[in-house]
């Protein structure tokens, strides 16, 4: 995390990515950071769902 914040606080016009396929985060000096993430919440995120859209996804299931 220090390296982080420092690369942040001296490079000008520092960009951080972060990738939820790789579960990492990295930039194009070399960092390479790993992260974990829930399984589930990750594939919401991936695929931009909501508690909303994530409902209607079932909603075949509830049609009578």
């Amino acid at each position: 995390m220090q390296t982080l914040m420092e690369r942040a606080a001296s490079v000008p016009g520092y960009q951080l990515t972060v990738s939820l396929e790789d579960e990492k985060l990295h930039d194009d000096h070399g960092l390479s950071i790993p992260f974990s993430i829930d399984p589930f919440r990750r594939e919401c995120l991936l695929l931009g769902l909501d508690d909303i859209g994530l409902s209607l996804k079932h909603v075949e299931r509830w049609k009578i």
